[in-house]
């Protein structure tokens, strides 16, 4: 599990689509010049969750789920 920005072409498996992160940045109206460093967690080379939004499908947790990890992350002021 690492964080990294966004990258040309990421999608995210969401609601059983696939959406382009792009995409969603800019509907979240994350200002354009913080979308290139806007943090992507991802394990296994895909996106896992899109902080803000949503936890990919294939992450997603369901009521059969009998371990869950918590993942934090702060955004540091002028940073």
């Amino acid at each position: 599990l690492y964080v990294r920005p966004r990258r040309e072409h990421d999608t995210i498996l969401v609601s059983g689509m696939n959406r382009k992160v792009k995409k969603i940045l800019n509907e979240m109206k994350i200002p354009k010049d913080i979308r290139a460093s806007y943090p992507i967690v991802v394990a296994d080379g895909e996106i896992v969750w899109i902080p803000g939004y949503s936890v990919s499908d294939k992450y997603s947790g369901t009521q059969n789920t009998d371990k869950s990890n918590e993942v934090k992350i702060f955004f540091l002021k002028g940073y």
